[in-house]
């Protein structure tokens, strides 16, 4: 019996269903906007602070909270495709940052997929009654903006070099301050721009035997640029907002007893 198998017979529908709104309450009204508020208060403390080694803590702070936010959008889409093997948010939590990536690129492959074709909700919002009553008579607005809202996160991941390349779970790759400039990092020639716009951090590889005497630069992960952290702040809102929409949306199906109405159960 496989994983999947296992799961289909322990999780019993209204097992499923009460995990599943328990942790979509919770992910609607608090858990997206955790990093809204970390990122907010470190964009704060950056541009207050005058001390160069400060700001580039904090602005890799908030390169790590945008990848974060990737990762968690694009987990929490998995978790609805692949309901039905077990409760959604086991989906979610198992969701590994390639299947976190595959998701969130298989959306400009798929531009033309609505969105509740893309999360298999077509048949869960179909059903008489099915849909949470906020949305009663403009589910198909609602429907529209995330579709919309997908396609721009989707731009957004394609454009991440540390979501892109990024697997903490694998054990490989660290993000560093750097010591150089960007110019000394990717030309190795100083550069006479202002140290505070041309800092920046990268990536190593630290695969076994150990550390290399000249690590690789896989990218750029987070230049201190005010303008810059300024928009990553603005994305990491926009895509937490976006999951706490999805998630208020399968938290009304799951209350309703409707969100495996796509499944075979």
């Amino acid at each position: 019996m496989t994983e999947s198998d296992q799961s289909a017979v322990w999780w019993t529908l209204e097992h499923r269903l009460q995990a599943d709104l328990a942790f979509f309450e919770d992910y609607s009204k608090w858990s997206a906007f955790r990093l809204i508020r970390s990122s907010r208060e470190l964009l704060e403390a950056f541009e207050a602070s005058s001390s160069r080694d400060e700001r580039k803590d904090f602005a890799a702070r908030i390169a790590l909270n945008h990848r974060e936010a990737l990762e968690t959008f694009g987990a929490l889409c998995h978790g609805l495709q692949t309901r039905g093997q077990g409760p959604a948010i086991r989906g979610i939590l198992h969701c590994t940052v390639s299947q976190a990536r595959d998701v969130l690129r298989s959306i400009r492959t798929r531009s033309q997929v609505g969105f509740a074709e893309f999360l298999n909700l077509e048949r869960a919002l179909a059903v008489e009654g099915a849909a949470p009553a906020d949305y009663d008579g403009d589910l198909e607005s609602f429907c529209e903006e995330r579709r919309e809202g997908l396609a721009t996160i989707a731009a957004i991941a394609a454009q991440s070099t540390l979501f892109q390349f990024f697997s903490p779970g694998a054990g490989r790759y660290l993000l560093i301050g750097a010591g150089k400039t960007v110019s000394e990092i990717k030309t190795g020639t100083a550069s006479e721009m202002r140290s505070e716009s041309n800092s920046g951090f990268f990536m190593v590889d630290i695969s076994p035997p150990g550390w290399t005497e000249d690590p690789d630069l896989l990218g750029i992960g987070a230049p201190a640029v005010p303008a810059i952290l300024r928009s990553s702040v603005k994305e990491i809102d926009f895509m937490a907002s976006e999951g706490a929409a999805i998630a208020s949306l399968a938290a009304g199906l799951a209350r309703s007893g409707h969100l495996y109405a796509d499944t075979s159960d």
